[in-house]
């Protein structure tokens, strides 16, 4: 009986306080409007266009013309 209100008494001591924690939260949503503009969306599609445009140059560069030439010689 005695071990049954120890384990009681831990358990109503958890839940108070994670209640007291739980209100202690003001607002559980951030501050702020939601219509946030998102640099890294615009970040990311800059890199990419300057990838693309590198890969390219790359591509149409003397030296890559001239090792797809000796290779298809080669075959």
């Amino acid at each position: 009986m005695t071990a049954l209100l120890c384990v009681l008494a831990v358990v109503a001591l958890v839940v108070l306080g994670l209640e007291r924690n739980h209100r202690r939260l003001r607002d559980p949503w951030p501050a702020g409007s939601s219509d946030v503009h998102d640099r890294d969306a615009g970040r990311l599609e800059h890199e990419l266009h300057a990838a693309a445009v590198n890969a390219e140059q790359v591509r149409g560069s003397v030296w890559v013309r001239a090792r797809r030439r000796a290779v298809s010689e080669a075959a």
